[in-house]
Protein backbone atom coordinates (compact mmCIF):
# COMPACT_ATOMS: atom_id res chain seq x y z
CA UNK A 1 0.00 0.00 0.00
CA UNK A 2 2.76 2.38 0.94
CA UNK A 3 4.57 1.51 -2.22
CA UNK A 4 1.52 2.35 -4.29
CA UNK A 5 1.11 5.69 -2.51
CA UNK A 6 4.79 6.45 -2.93
CA UNK A 7 4.56 5.61 -6.58
CA UNK A 8 1.52 7.86 -7.03
CA UNK A 9 3.33 10.77 -5.40
CA UNK A 10 6.38 10.25 -7.55
CA UNK A 11 4.27 10.14 -10.68
CA UNK A 12 2.32 13.31 -9.77
CA UNK A 13 5.01 15.19 -7.85
CA UNK A 14 5.21 18.09 -10.26
CA UNK A 15 1.46 18.50 -10.33
CA UNK A 16 1.32 18.42 -6.53
CA UNK A 17 4.02 21.05 -6.22
CA UNK A 18 2.28 23.28 -8.74
CA UNK A 19 -1.06 22.85 -7.00
CA UNK A 20 0.48 23.58 -3.60
CA UNK A 21 2.19 26.65 -5.00
CA UNK A 22 -1.02 27.93 -6.52
CA UNK A 23 -2.97 27.35 -3.34
CA UNK A 24 -0.27 28.98 -1.24
CA UNK A 25 -0.04 31.93 -3.59
CA UNK A 26 -3.78 32.43 -3.59
CA UNK A 27 -3.80 32.26 0.20
CA UNK A 28 -0.93 34.74 0.47
CA UNK A 29 -2.56 37.14 -1.98
CA UNK A 30 -5.83 36.86 -0.12
CA UNK A 31 -4.19 37.56 3.21
CA UNK A 32 -2.25 40.48 1.70
CA UNK A 33 -5.42 41.96 0.21
CA UNK A 34 -7.24 41.44 3.49
CA UNK A 35 -4.51 43.18 5.46
CA UNK A 36 -4.41 46.04 2.99
CA UNK A 37 -8.17 46.41 3.17
CA UNK A 38 -8.08 46.47 6.96
CA UNK A 39 -5.23 48.97 6.87
CA UNK A 40 -7.11 51.16 4.39
CA UNK A 41 -10.25 51.06 6.50
CA UNK A 42 -8.25 51.98 9.59
CA UNK A 43 -6.59 54.85 7.71
CA UNK A 44 -9.95 56.11 6.45
CA UNK A 45 -11.40 55.93 9.94
CA UNK A 46 -8.38 57.77 11.34
CA UNK A 47 -8.58 60.44 8.63
CA UNK A 48 -12.29 60.85 9.27
CA UNK A 49 -11.57 61.18 12.96
CA UNK A 50 -8.94 63.83 12.26
CA UNK A 51 -11.28 65.72 9.93
CA UNK A 52 -14.13 65.63 12.41
CA UNK A 53 -11.77 66.73 15.14
CA UNK A 54 -10.46 69.55 12.96
CA UNK A 55 -13.93 70.75 11.95
CA UNK A 56 -15.28 70.58 15.49
CA UNK A 57 -12.30 72.42 16.96
CA UNK A 58 -12.30 75.02 14.19
CA UNK A 59 -16.00 75.79 14.61
CA UNK A 60 -15.56 76.04 18.36
CA UNK A 61 -12.56 78.30 17.84
CA UNK A 62 -14.62 80.68 15.67
CA UNK A 63 -17.25 80.88 18.39
CA UNK A 64 -14.54 81.61 20.95
CA UNK A 65 -13.27 84.42 18.72
CA UNK A 66 -16.70 86.06 18.62
CA UNK A 67 -17.20 85.76 22.38
CA UNK A 68 -13.72 87.16 22.99
CA UNK A 69 -14.42 90.22 20.85
CA UNK A 70 -17.68 90.82 22.71
CA UNK A 71 -15.85 90.62 26.04
CA UNK A 72 -13.25 93.16 24.89
CA UNK A 73 -15.67 95.74 23.49
CA UNK A 74 -16.53 97.32 26.90
CA UNK A 75 -12.83 98.00 27.42
CA UNK A 76 -12.76 99.86 24.11
CA UNK A 77 -16.13 101.56 24.57
CA UNK A 78 -15.42 103.52 27.76
CA UNK A 79 -12.34 105.49 26.66
CA UNK A 80 -13.79 106.08 23.20
CA UNK A 81 -17.01 107.59 24.56
CA UNK A 82 -15.14 109.62 27.16
CA UNK A 83 -12.73 111.12 24.64
CA UNK A 84 -15.58 112.26 22.37
CA UNK A 85 -18.39 113.05 24.78
CA UNK A 86 -21.08 114.24 22.41
CA UNK A 87 -23.69 113.95 25.16
CA UNK A 88 -21.82 116.52 27.23
CA UNK A 89 -21.79 118.90 24.28
CA UNK A 90 -25.54 118.49 23.87
CA UNK A 91 -26.00 119.18 27.56
CA UNK A 92 -23.95 122.33 27.13
CA UNK A 93 -26.10 123.29 24.17
CA UNK A 94 -29.16 123.16 26.41
CA UNK A 95 -27.79 126.07 28.39
CA UNK A 96 -28.74 128.21 25.40
CA UNK A 97 -32.37 127.17 25.55
CA UNK A 98 -33.46 130.55 26.88
CA UNK A 99 -30.92 132.50 24.88
CA UNK A 100 -31.44 133.79 21.32
CA UNK A 101 -30.76 131.34 18.55
CA UNK A 102 -27.46 132.08 16.87
CA UNK A 103 -27.48 130.93 13.30
CA UNK A 104 -29.20 127.58 13.96
CA UNK A 105 -32.88 126.86 13.56
CA UNK A 106 -35.04 125.92 16.52
CA UNK A 107 -36.54 123.07 14.56
CA UNK A 108 -33.17 121.39 14.13
CA UNK A 109 -32.49 121.62 17.87
CA UNK A 110 -35.95 120.33 18.73
CA UNK A 111 -35.50 117.47 16.30
CA UNK A 112 -32.26 116.53 18.01
CA UNK A 113 -33.89 116.37 21.43
CA UNK A 114 -36.93 114.42 20.24
CA UNK A 115 -35.01 111.94 18.09
CA UNK A 116 -32.16 111.39 20.53
CA UNK A 117 -33.71 111.11 24.02
CA UNK A 118 -30.60 109.58 25.56
CA UNK A 119 -28.81 112.86 24.91
CA UNK A 120 -31.41 114.84 26.80
CA UNK A 121 -31.31 112.51 29.78
CA UNK A 122 -27.61 112.77 30.45
CA UNK A 123 -26.97 113.63 34.06
CA UNK A 124 -24.12 116.10 34.32
CA UNK A 125 -23.00 118.83 36.60
CA UNK A 126 -23.98 122.39 35.84
CA UNK A 127 -22.16 123.48 32.73
CA UNK A 128 -21.23 127.06 31.96
CA UNK A 129 -21.12 127.45 28.19
CA UNK A 130 -18.00 129.08 26.85
CA UNK A 131 -18.75 128.61 23.13
CA UNK A 132 -21.41 129.99 20.89
CA UNK A 133 -24.36 127.91 19.83
CA UNK A 134 -23.04 127.63 16.29
CA UNK A 135 -19.63 126.47 17.52
CA UNK A 136 -21.22 123.83 19.71
CA UNK A 137 -23.36 122.54 16.86
CA UNK A 138 -20.29 122.37 14.64
CA UNK A 139 -18.35 120.43 17.26
CA UNK A 140 -21.27 118.06 17.78
CA UNK A 141 -21.46 117.48 14.04
CA UNK A 142 -17.78 116.62 13.70
CA UNK A 143 -17.48 114.53 16.84
CA UNK A 144 -20.62 112.55 16.02
CA UNK A 145 -19.19 111.35 12.73
CA UNK A 146 -15.70 110.87 14.14
CA UNK A 147 -16.88 108.84 17.12
CA UNK A 148 -19.19 106.54 15.20
CA UNK A 149 -16.75 105.90 12.35
CA UNK A 150 -13.91 105.32 14.80
CA UNK A 151 -16.03 102.73 16.59
CA UNK A 152 -16.79 101.08 13.26
CA UNK A 153 -13.15 100.86 12.22
CA UNK A 154 -12.04 99.70 15.66
CA UNK A 155 -14.64 96.94 15.73
CA UNK A 156 -13.40 95.67 12.37
CA UNK A 157 -9.72 95.76 13.29
CA UNK A 158 -10.24 94.26 16.73
CA UNK A 159 -12.34 91.42 15.31
CA UNK A 160 -9.84 90.48 12.61
CA UNK A 161 -6.92 90.73 15.04
CA UNK A 162 -8.61 88.51 17.65
CA UNK A 163 -9.44 85.97 14.93
CA UNK A 164 -5.77 85.98 13.95
CA UNK A 165 -4.59 85.49 17.53
CA UNK A 166 -6.98 82.74 18.54
CA UNK A 167 -6.53 80.80 15.31
CA UNK A 168 -2.77 80.83 15.74
CA UNK A 169 -3.14 79.50 19.28
CA UNK A 170 -5.87 77.10 18.18
CA UNK A 171 -3.53 75.66 15.58
CA UNK A 172 -1.04 74.67 18.28
CA UNK A 173 -3.84 73.11 20.33
CA UNK A 174 -5.14 71.17 17.35
CA UNK A 175 -1.70 69.87 16.40
CA UNK A 176 -1.23 68.83 20.02
CA UNK A 177 -4.49 66.87 19.93
CA UNK A 178 -3.48 65.14 16.69
CA UNK A 179 -0.06 64.32 18.10
CA UNK A 180 -1.71 62.84 21.18
CA UNK A 181 -3.77 60.52 18.98
CA UNK A 182 -0.80 59.42 16.87
CA UNK A 183 1.96 59.45 19.49
CA UNK A 184 1.29 59.41 23.23
CA UNK A 185 2.74 62.32 25.11
CA UNK A 186 5.94 61.96 27.05
CA UNK A 187 5.65 61.74 30.83
CA UNK A 188 7.22 65.18 31.04
CA UNK A 189 4.41 66.55 28.83
CA UNK A 190 1.81 64.93 31.04
CA UNK A 191 3.08 66.79 34.08
CA UNK A 192 2.67 70.15 32.36
CA UNK A 193 6.09 71.22 33.61
CA UNK A 194 7.71 71.85 30.26
CA UNK A 195 9.87 74.95 30.29
CA UNK A 196 8.80 77.73 27.97
CA UNK A 197 11.95 77.33 25.89
CA UNK A 198 11.16 73.71 24.95
CA UNK A 199 9.50 74.65 21.65
CA UNK A 200 12.09 74.43 18.88
CA UNK A 201 10.80 74.99 15.38
CA UNK A 202 9.46 71.81 13.82
CA UNK A 203 8.83 70.07 17.15
CA UNK A 204 6.27 72.30 18.80
CA UNK A 205 2.95 70.91 19.87
CA UNK A 206 1.21 73.34 22.19
CA UNK A 207 2.41 76.67 23.48
CA UNK A 208 3.12 76.84 27.20
CA UNK A 209 0.35 78.43 29.21
CA UNK A 210 2.39 81.49 30.15
CA UNK A 211 3.21 82.13 26.49
CA UNK A 212 -0.45 81.85 25.51
CA UNK A 213 -1.48 84.28 28.23
CA UNK A 214 1.26 86.74 27.35
CA UNK A 215 0.38 86.57 23.67
CA UNK A 216 -3.31 87.23 24.33
CA UNK A 217 -2.49 90.31 26.43
CA UNK A 218 -1.19 92.00 23.27
CA UNK A 219 -4.75 93.21 22.64
CA UNK A 220 -4.08 95.68 25.46
CA UNK A 221 -2.09 97.81 23.02
CA UNK A 222 -4.95 98.32 20.60
CA UNK A 223 -7.56 98.78 23.34
CA UNK A 224 -5.54 101.51 25.07
CA UNK A 225 -3.19 102.95 22.45
CA UNK A 226 -3.87 101.77 18.91
CA UNK A 227 -7.51 102.88 18.70
CA UNK A 228 -6.41 106.43 19.56
CA UNK A 229 -4.15 106.49 16.51
CA UNK A 230 -7.07 105.36 14.35
CA UNK A 231 -9.22 108.13 15.79
CA UNK A 232 -6.69 110.83 14.91
CA UNK A 233 -6.62 109.78 11.27
CA UNK A 234 -10.40 109.52 11.05
CA UNK A 235 -10.87 112.85 12.80
CA UNK A 236 -8.71 114.59 10.21
CA UNK A 237 -10.74 113.08 7.38
CA UNK A 238 -14.01 114.12 9.03
CA UNK A 239 -12.68 117.65 9.46
CA UNK A 240 -11.83 117.84 5.77
CA UNK A 241 -15.14 116.43 4.48
CA UNK A 242 -17.96 117.08 6.95
CA UNK A 243 -16.90 120.60 7.89
CA UNK A 244 -17.78 121.66 4.35
CA UNK A 245 -21.42 120.61 4.80
CA UNK A 246 -23.84 123.00 6.51
CA UNK A 247 -26.07 121.82 9.33
CA UNK A 248 -29.05 123.09 7.37
CA UNK A 249 -28.09 121.16 4.24
CA UNK A 250 -30.74 118.62 3.30
CA UNK A 251 -29.29 115.32 2.18
CA UNK A 252 -30.75 112.28 0.51
CA UNK A 253 -29.68 108.85 1.65
CA UNK A 254 -27.42 108.50 -1.38
CA UNK A 255 -25.80 111.84 -0.62
CA UNK A 256 -25.21 110.78 2.98
CA UNK A 257 -23.66 107.54 1.75
CA UNK A 258 -21.46 109.56 -0.58
CA UNK A 259 -20.41 111.83 2.28
CA UNK A 260 -19.34 108.90 4.46
CA UNK A 261 -17.68 107.23 1.48
CA UNK A 262 -15.56 110.34 0.96
CA UNK A 263 -14.41 110.11 4.56
CA UNK A 264 -13.60 106.45 4.16
CA UNK A 265 -11.73 107.05 0.93
CA UNK A 266 -9.60 109.73 2.53
CA UNK A 267 -8.89 107.52 5.53
CA UNK A 268 -7.96 104.40 3.60
CA UNK A 269 -6.14 105.81 0.59
CA UNK A 270 -2.56 106.96 0.66
CA UNK A 271 -2.25 110.65 -0.12
CA UNK A 272 1.21 112.13 -0.31
CA UNK A 273 3.05 111.48 2.94
CA UNK A 274 -0.07 110.22 4.71
CA UNK A 275 -0.07 106.49 5.30
CA UNK A 276 -3.43 104.78 4.81
CA UNK A 277 -5.08 103.31 7.86
CA UNK A 278 -4.94 99.74 6.55
CA UNK A 279 -1.20 100.18 6.00
CA UNK A 280 -0.70 100.94 9.68
CA UNK A 281 -1.68 97.53 11.01
CA UNK A 282 1.58 97.01 12.85
CA UNK A 283 1.55 100.29 14.80
CA UNK A 284 -2.20 100.13 15.48
CA UNK A 285 -2.55 96.49 16.46
CA UNK A 286 0.89 95.66 17.83
CA UNK A 287 3.58 97.70 19.59
CA UNK A 288 6.56 98.17 17.32
CA UNK A 289 9.29 99.02 19.82
CA UNK A 290 10.64 96.76 22.60
CA UNK A 291 9.74 99.41 25.18
CA UNK A 292 6.10 99.52 24.05
CA UNK A 293 5.99 95.74 23.91
CA UNK A 294 7.29 95.48 27.47
CA UNK A 295 4.76 98.07 28.64
CA UNK A 296 1.98 96.09 26.96
CA UNK A 297 2.97 92.87 28.72
CA UNK A 298 3.29 94.55 32.10
CA UNK A 299 0.02 96.47 31.73
CA UNK A 300 -1.74 93.30 30.61
CA UNK A 301 -0.51 91.36 33.64
CA UNK A 302 1.97 89.18 31.74
CA UNK A 303 5.59 88.41 32.53
CA UNK A 304 7.91 90.82 30.67
CA UNK A 305 10.58 88.11 30.58
CA UNK A 306 8.58 86.62 27.70
CA UNK A 307 10.46 89.02 25.46
CA UNK A 308 13.41 86.62 25.73
CA UNK A 309 11.31 83.49 25.19
CA UNK A 310 11.88 81.86 21.76
CA UNK A 311 8.32 80.51 21.64
CA UNK A 312 6.85 83.95 22.28
CA UNK A 313 9.14 85.59 19.75
CA UNK A 314 8.23 82.96 17.17
CA UNK A 315 4.47 83.44 17.41
CA UNK A 316 4.92 87.22 17.61
CA UNK A 317 6.97 87.19 14.42
CA UNK A 318 4.38 85.03 12.70
CA UNK A 319 1.66 87.47 13.77
CA UNK A 320 3.55 90.38 12.24
CA UNK A 321 3.95 88.43 9.01
CA UNK A 322 0.20 87.97 8.79
CA UNK A 323 -0.45 91.63 9.60
CA UNK A 324 1.84 92.68 6.76
CA UNK A 325 0.34 90.24 4.26
CA UNK A 326 -1.97 91.20 1.41
CA UNK A 327 -4.46 88.60 2.60
CA UNK A 328 -4.88 90.40 5.90
CA UNK A 329 -5.41 93.71 4.12
CA UNK A 330 -7.99 92.12 1.82
CA UNK A 331 -9.89 90.61 4.75
CA UNK A 332 -9.97 93.94 6.57
CA UNK A 333 -11.26 95.65 3.44
CA UNK A 334 -14.06 93.10 3.02
CA UNK A 335 -15.03 93.37 6.68
CA UNK A 336 -15.15 97.16 6.42
CA UNK A 337 -17.30 96.90 3.31
CA UNK A 338 -19.79 94.66 5.10
CA UNK A 339 -19.95 96.77 8.26
CA UNK A 340 -20.46 99.99 6.29
CA UNK A 341 -23.33 98.36 4.39
CA UNK A 342 -25.00 97.64 7.73
CA UNK A 343 -24.37 101.25 8.79
CA UNK A 344 -25.91 102.65 5.60
CA UNK A 345 -28.90 100.32 5.82
CA UNK A 346 -29.53 101.45 9.39
CA UNK A 347 -29.47 105.12 8.42
CA UNK A 348 -31.77 104.43 5.50
CA UNK A 349 -34.52 103.41 7.92
CA UNK A 350 -34.82 107.00 9.14
CA UNK A 351 -35.59 108.40 5.70
CA UNK A 352 -39.23 108.58 4.58
CA UNK A 353 -40.22 105.94 2.08
CA UNK A 354 -40.85 106.85 -1.53
CA UNK A 355 -44.52 106.69 -2.61
CA UNK A 356 -45.48 103.48 -4.36
CA UNK A 357 -46.40 104.22 -7.99
CA UNK A 358 -49.96 103.29 -8.99
CA UNK A 359 -50.86 101.90 -12.41
CA UNK A 360 -51.86 104.63 -14.82
CA UNK A 361 -55.28 104.52 -16.47
CA UNK A 362 -55.61 104.71 -20.21
CA UNK A 363 -58.36 105.71 -22.57
CA UNK A 364 -58.94 105.65 -26.31
CA UNK A 365 -60.26 108.75 -28.03
CA UNK A 366 -61.09 109.50 -31.60
CA UNK A 367 -58.80 111.86 -33.39
CA UNK A 368 -59.83 114.03 -36.31
CA UNK A 369 -60.29 112.04 -39.49
CA UNK A 370 -61.82 109.08 -37.69
CA UNK A 371 -58.49 107.55 -36.61
CA UNK A 372 -58.27 106.20 -33.02
CA UNK A 373 -55.50 107.44 -30.73
CA UNK A 374 -54.35 105.88 -27.40
CA UNK A 375 -54.02 108.52 -24.69
CA UNK A 376 -52.64 107.71 -21.22
CA UNK A 377 -51.78 109.66 -18.18
CA UNK A 378 -48.11 109.52 -19.12
CA UNK A 379 -47.15 112.68 -17.32
CA UNK A 380 -48.61 111.45 -14.05
CA UNK A 381 -46.96 108.06 -14.43
CA UNK A 382 -43.61 109.66 -15.19
CA UNK A 383 -43.85 111.86 -12.13
CA UNK A 384 -44.64 108.88 -9.92
CA UNK A 385 -41.65 106.89 -11.13
CA UNK A 386 -39.40 109.92 -10.83
CA UNK A 387 -40.46 111.02 -7.38
CA UNK A 388 -37.96 113.19 -5.58
CA UNK A 389 -35.92 111.18 -3.08
CA UNK A 390 -36.65 112.26 0.51
CA UNK A 391 -34.19 114.65 2.10
CA UNK A 392 -33.37 115.28 5.74
CA UNK A 393 -31.37 118.14 7.25
CA UNK A 394 -27.92 117.18 8.45
CA UNK A 395 -28.86 118.47 11.91
CA UNK A 396 -31.62 115.85 11.98
CA UNK A 397 -29.28 113.07 10.88
CA UNK A 398 -26.60 113.83 13.46
CA UNK A 399 -28.46 112.18 16.39
CA UNK A 400 -29.00 109.10 14.24
CA UNK A 401 -25.30 108.88 13.48
CA UNK A 402 -24.38 109.46 17.12
CA UNK A 403 -26.75 106.79 18.36
CA UNK A 404 -25.16 104.07 16.24
CA UNK A 405 -21.97 104.06 18.31
CA UNK A 406 -23.88 102.36 21.12
CA UNK A 407 -25.14 99.65 18.78
CA UNK A 408 -21.67 99.14 17.35
CA UNK A 409 -19.94 98.75 20.71
CA UNK A 410 -22.72 97.74 23.10
CA UNK A 411 -25.40 96.19 20.91
CA UNK A 412 -26.76 92.78 21.86
CA UNK A 413 -27.30 91.14 19.53
CA UNK A 414 -24.66 93.10 17.65
CA UNK A 415 -25.65 93.22 13.99
CA UNK A 416 -22.30 94.78 13.07
CA UNK A 417 -20.27 92.02 14.70
CA UNK A 418 -22.54 89.39 13.16
CA UNK A 419 -22.00 90.91 9.73
CA UNK A 420 -18.22 90.99 10.16
CA UNK A 421 -17.92 87.42 11.41
CA UNK A 422 -19.98 86.17 8.47
CA UNK A 423 -17.57 87.58 5.88
CA UNK A 424 -16.32 84.60 3.80
CA UNK A 425 -12.82 86.04 3.47
CA UNK A 426 -12.45 86.23 7.26
CA UNK A 427 -13.49 82.60 7.65
CA UNK A 428 -11.16 81.58 4.83
CA UNK A 429 -8.21 83.38 6.42
CA UNK A 430 -9.02 81.74 9.74
CA UNK A 431 -9.05 78.32 8.07
CA UNK A 432 -5.70 79.00 6.42
CA UNK A 433 -4.12 80.06 9.70
CA UNK A 434 -5.65 77.15 11.59
CA UNK A 435 -4.60 74.44 9.14
CA UNK A 436 -1.22 75.75 7.94
CA UNK A 437 1.02 73.74 10.22
CA UNK A 438 3.72 72.14 8.09
CA UNK A 439 6.39 73.33 10.49
CA UNK A 440 4.46 72.05 13.46
CA UNK A 441 3.51 68.58 12.31
CA UNK A 442 3.86 65.90 14.98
Amino acid sequence: MWSSVSGFIKRHRNKALITAGIVGGVYWVGQYAKNKLVEMQAKMARDRLFQDNLRRRFEQNLQDCTFTVMSLLPTLCDPLLDSMNVERLVQTLKEYRKSPIEGTSVTAHSETESSHPEMTSVSTDEVHPTKSRVELWEEIKLQSFTRTLTALYCLDFLTVFVYLQLNLIGRYIYVDSVASLVHPKDPQDMTGSLPSTSLPTGKARRLPFRVEQGYLTLTWWFLHRGWDQCRDLIDQAVQDVVSQVSLKAKLTHLELVGLVSQIRQQVEKEQGERVALRKRFISNLLPTSPEDLRQTLVSGGADPSLLDDPAFQEILSETRDFLESEDFELVCARCLDRSFVVFFDTLHQFFPELPVPTPATSSVVKAEGGESTLTTDLVSEFEQFNAVEPRLPLATLIPRVTREVHQILNGFPNQYLDAITSVPELQALSAIIYTTSESYAP
